[in-house]
């Protein structure tokens, strides 16, 4: 750590505004930080970690501990992307189109690489912030149809969430869409 003190003024032409304040706290790192390796087993388990001035013993006062516990977010999935639905005789179908970690950037082979073991989509119906059906699929769409939303009791206008299932992390963050009523 060390302050901003006494900072010579930098060029105009060259320099970003100034939006560190003089005293303000800062850290010098001695070159590009690292993601912490943590092996999926160790997940959510309760991990300790000491850091200070480098000059300093680490049992020294200057020395702070602390514990996290990491999900391991970054095996969580990507949110599926464009989801949209539409009416079909039978009821709506829902479609998307999934998103990857890995070469997601690759454009010309069409869809993109999966990045998982195995493709798994898992859906919930809310109505009213309650839980009225979830349910998973191994393709990217899905249809939900009017003698399952009769059953649910889905009546009026509802909410379709869908996540991609990693067998790594589990359901990561959703994408939903708004249905109206069909009144």
């Amino acid at each position: 750590m060390f302050e901003f003190m006494n900072r010579p003024k930098p060029d105009p032409a060259t320099a970003a505004p100034e939006q560190v304040k003089a005293s303000a706290a800062g850290v010098v790192l001695d070159g590009r930080p690292k993601q912490i390796t943590i092996p999926s087993a160790s997940r959510g388990l309760d991990r300790h970690y000491r850091y200070g001035p480098a000059k300093s013993v680490v049992g020294s006062a200057s020395f702070k501990h602390v514990v996290y516990a990491f999900k391991g977010n970054g095996y969580r999935p990507y949110p599926v992307t464009h989801l949209r639905a539409t009416e079909v005789a039978n009821g709506l179908t829902f479609n998307w189109i999934r998103a990857t970690r890995i070469d997601g950037d690759f454009w010309s082979t069409g869809d993109v690489p999966l990045g998982e073991d195995s493709e798994l989509y898992q859906f919930t119906v809310y109505q009213n912030g309650l839980v009225k059906r979830q349910t998973v699929s191994s393709t990217a769409s899905w249809t939900y149809p009017t003698s399952q939303q009769a059953s649910d009791l889905v009546f009026g206008g509802f909410e379709v969430a869908v996540a991609q299932v990693s067998g790594r992390y589990g359901a990561g963050s959703a994408m939903s869409i708004d249905i109206a009523s069909q009144a």
